[in-house]
């Protein structure tokens, strides 16, 4: 087992379809720490919507230098790991991370970069004066940096380096960092291809300096099929092992509407159990969650629906990443996350 952290933007948040996929992904890889970037939630909002997607979870955000939306969030498992807020301005928060099993610690930075190439230099400056600080200790580096590093790195085409490339080019020069090993999706950034007018461009990377590299040798990133954003996940893996936990079992109202619910109740509640009251009530309750799990996968689920949909829509911009002028499947993707993007629709049940 590893300890994976994750980075996306995820533009509107507040959106219940794109937390719901936040959560999905958070789940599906086990992680241990996410950061929401480009969030664009309201500071009145913001202790809800983290509350929805993170649970339990502790949280930051440079939220102080956001006024039209905040722009970084990030949120952690405590029993995993400590955070400790090291400095953050418009365009990135630094921190310093504690694997509390291992006891290793690193650095780390995440960034959401301006659109603007003059207004990225602040940035470029804030990591090279962050630099000075971290001297010859591990250093990750990981978001959306809103330029590309190389020509091939854009569909756009173009045989010189722009004035923004050539800035980003000259600070991870400066501050000696590298991207690390990774797979899956190369073009992270999307601007929903139609009819050969789209544009793919790498624009989300995660790099580290040496004595990261040194620490964390078996390190990689995970590009992931973009589904409802317009940006990749990018799921960071390390090699460390986390607690096994079993997942809790969970009623879902609309159970009982099934046809069967009730019969397949009053068997369980039919057998005899020999002993005191609460005690036959506990067994009942714990031999109910077998046959109940079976009658919702039987008769078809609203979240089994919406895995199989998130599995169509990961083929299909996997496909497209490798082929992204082909109309056919421009409109298949198309079709997956319009209906990935609907809001459940749920019964209330009296």
């Amino acid at each position: 087992m590893t300890g994976c952290f994750g980075c996306w933007n995820v533009r509107g948040t507040n959106l219940r379809p794109k937390q719901e996929e936040i959560k999905n992904v958070i789940r599906s890889n086990n992680l241990s720490l996410f950061v929401i970037l480009e969030s664009q939630v309201r500071f009145d909002k913001l202790q809800g919507v983290c509350n929805s997607i993170y649970g339990n979870w502790m949280w930051i955000s440079n939220h102080e230098y956001s006024n039209k939306g905040i722009r970084i969030i990030i949120g952690w498992d405590p029993e995993e790991l400590v955070v400790m807020p090291v400095d953050s301005s418009d365009q990135v928060m630094h921190c310093k991370i504690l694997f509390i099993k291992d006891n290793k610690r690193f650095f780390a930075s995440f960034i959401y970069a301006c659109n603007y190439h003059m207004d990225r230099r602040r940035l470029w400056y804030d990591l090279e004066k962050h630099n000075s600080i971290v001297d010859k200790l591990p250093w990750l580096i990981a978001g959306d940096f809103n330029v590309t590093k190389e020509l091939i790195d854009s569909t756009a085409g173009g045989s010189v380096l722009s004035r923004g490339m050539v800035d980003f080019n000259e600070c991870m020069n400066n501050i000696e960092r590298q991207d690390l090993n990774k797979n899956g999706i190369h073009f992270t950034w999307n601007q929903r291809p139609k009819k050969n007018n789209g544009v793919l461009k790498k624009l989300d990377r995660v790099m580290g300096n040496f004595k990261f590299f040194e620490e964390f040798p078996n390190v990689f990133v995970n590009f992931q099929p973009y589904r409802n954003s317009d940006h990749s996940p990018m799921v960071i893996k390390f090699p460390i092992k986390k607690k096994f936990r079993i997942r809790p079992f969970k009623f879902v109202n609309a159970i009982v509407l099934k046809d069967d619910f009730l019969s397949t109740v009053a068997k369980i509640w039919n057998t005899p159990i020999e002993g005191f009251d609460m005690f036959r009530l506990c067994r009942k309750l714990k031999m109910l969650k077998g046959p109940l799990r079976k009658l919702m996968a039987s008769q078809g689920n609203y979240s089994g629906k919406v895995q199989k949909c998130r599995e169509e829509l990961d083929r299909v911009q996997l496909e497209l990443d490798m082929d992204p002028f082909n109309c056919e499947i421009q409109n298949e993707e198309g079709g997956y996350c319009k209906l990935l993007s609907k809001p459940e629709k749920k019964k209330r049940v009296i």
